[in-house]
């Protein structure tokens, strides 16, 4: 199955050098401090469609299959593989190892729910509007094994199980039949690489490194974000080590603050496709 490949460029970040000594404390107790212009409300990535929340569900949360940013290739996560049963029935394996951060083991139930929820009328959620286009229904078929009915022949259901589904355990959002959008809004119990320590909406969220993770352990321990809005707050905080990591840089701010030894001006390509329309016909 072949799949298009849209390019734009990223955002331009600044990372602190670690060439400094101000890094050489960062590695002492092993945080990473990042400054985000956006308030952090909401830390479910399938209710909203902010590029913050897309960063942080990286983090915290891991999806059926990830996409190779070099080969642009679909690999399994979660999903240990897929077969095509006819063209609208695809059947999804599933690992048997991958825990949620409260210790549970992620199974086939969880998943159907996940997307069954999703394209629920009543789910509201942002995310409804990609997966709505193709997916009937998800019905579990065995202890590892998800069935995916299709609406119609749809090539790029792969990158949208890539991109855009974070799995959530059965009953997340409608337990004992009373609906409740907001259950992971802050307390996220997610399959990711980071668990979340604590959040104070708006001001900062403390991630930590989630050891029972079925993946490839990061480097980093813990991750601190901060809502800093004035850029040249965030410019100072980088250049004083108070944080590590900014983005949404301007470009010639970027570029000069990445010309000194302080800072390195990091930028590249990215699967979000920007565009303005003109209105010929008025």
């Amino acid at each position: 199955m072949k799949h298009q490949r849209k390019w734009a460029f990223a955002p331009a970040i600044l990372c602190a050098a670690f060439a400094s000594t101000i890094a050489n404390a960062e590695k002492s107790d092993d945080t990473l401090r990042v400054a985000m212009a956006e308030e952090i409300l909401n830390l479910y990535y399938n209710y909203t469609t902010k590029r913050e929340y897309i960063i942080l569900a990286q983090l915290t949360d891991t999806t059926l299959f990830s996409l190779d940013p070099v080969t642009q290739e679909f690999n399994p996560a979660v999903a240990t593989g897929y077969d095509y049963i006819d063209e609208t029935t695809l059947d999804v394996f599933l690992r048997d190892d991958v825990k949620f951060h409260d210790g549970s083991i992620l199974t086939a139930d969880d998943v159907a729910y996940t997307y069954n929820w999703i394209v629920r009328e009543d789910s509201e959620s942002n995310a409804s509007g990609t997966v709505g286009r193709w997916l009937d229904n998800a019905e579990v078929t065995g202890p590892n094994t998800v069935r995916f009915h299709l609406k119609t022949v749809y090539p790029l259901v792969l990158r949208d199980m890539a991109q855009r589904i974070m799995l959530r355990k059965a009953d997340t959002y409608d337990a004992d039949g009373v609906i409740d959008r907001d259950a992971m809004a802050q307390d996220l119990i997610g399959t990711g690489p980071y668990r979340v320590v604590s959040i104070e909406p708006g001001q900062e969220l403390i991630l930590e490194r989630f050891d029972d993770f079925f993946g490839d352990q990061p480097s980093i321990e813990n991750v601190v974000v901060r809502t800093i809005p004035d850029i040249g707050t965030q410019q100072a905080e980088i250049m004083s080590g108070g944080i590590d990591w900014m983005f949404k840089v301007p470009l010639d701010l970027a570029q000069s603050l990445g010309g000194t030894p302080m800072a390195t001006h990091l930028s590249g390509p990215d699967l979000r496709v920007a565009f303005i329309v003109l209105d010929a016909a008025g």
